[in-house]
Parts: structure tokens; C-alpha cells; sequence
């Protein structure tokens, strides 16, 4: 066996062991993570928003986050979760005020469950998208 950094011994039925050697290039494990990364869509891209009451917001599909920066205690206000999430995608919202009368929506043919009804302060929701029964599922 040679002294390779990264060494195999492949068996073959009835011969000799054959020593293959494996080079692994930055590259290769850039593009596998890339892969694996655009695979699941994941984001960790947030939104920012300070909204007066009554506020209507839809979550962009391209972000996993949304941070509410009101100026003070919001009596209600509505946020559609991202239209066209992954298989797997997770979502997220907090905010530094509390939302008193929170409304949570998804678009036509999705459901959403245990949605809150309020949000408080500094306190946060998650979801978890599944795309083979279309439901978001509240993670906390």
C-alpha cells in the first residue's frame, strides 16, 4: 500500500486486494455541499418589517425568516407564510412587540397547523413544510 492521504483496498471476488487511492479536492466538497444545500432550499435569509396595526405581510419564498420591529404593541396584523416553500423548508417569526390578534395564512391548497392567535414579545414561532400533504407543521 502506497502512502497516500486517502487510501481504499478494494476486494475482488478470486484476486488480490487492489489498493485505490482517493484524492478529494476542495472543490468536490464544495460542489457535494452546494448540491446538498440547493437541494432542500434552505435560507437563512430574514425579513425585516415594522408594521402598524392591522398590517397585512406575505413571507417571500426565498427567506426563512421574518422579524416584526413594531414601535409599540400591535392590536392585529396578518402574515401569509411563503407560497411555494420545499419539501422540508422551515420558517420562522418573531417579534419585539406583542401582536395581540395575530392571523397566520397560507395560500389556497395548503394548511397550517396550530397556528397562534397571538404572538408576545420576543417570542418566536417555527414551521416545517411538508409538500407530500401540502401542511405546515408548527415546530414551537
Amino acid at each position: 500500500m502506497n502512502s497516500a492521504p486517502y487510501e481504499a483496498q478494494v476486494l475482488e471476488p478470486n484476486k488480490d486486494p487492489k489498493v485505490a487511492s482517493f484524492s478529494i479536492t476542495w472543490k468536490m466538497w464544495f460542489d457535494s455541499i452546494s448540491r446538498i444545500l440547493t437541494s432542500v432550499q434552505y435560507s437563512t435569509v430574514a425579513e425585516y418589517s415594522t408594521p402598524l396595526t392591522g398590517f397585512s405581510l406575505a413571507a417571500s419564498s426565498s427567506t426563512s425568516k421574518m422579524v416584526l420591529t413594531p414601535a409599540a404593541v400591535l392590536a392585529t396584523g396578518t402574515v401569509q407564510l411563503p407560497s411555494t416553500p420545499a419539501d422540508g423548508a422551515e420558517w420562522r417569526l418573531t417579534t419585539t412587540e406583542t401582536v395581540t390578534a395575530l392571523t397566520l395564512n397560507v395560500v389556497t391548497g395548503q394548511t397550517i397547523m396550530n397556528a397562534p392567535t397571538t404572538l408576545v414579545a420576543g417570542a418566536g414561532i417555527g414551521y416545517t413544510y411538508s409538500a407530500s400533504n401540502s401542511t405546515w407543521y408548527r415546530l414551537y
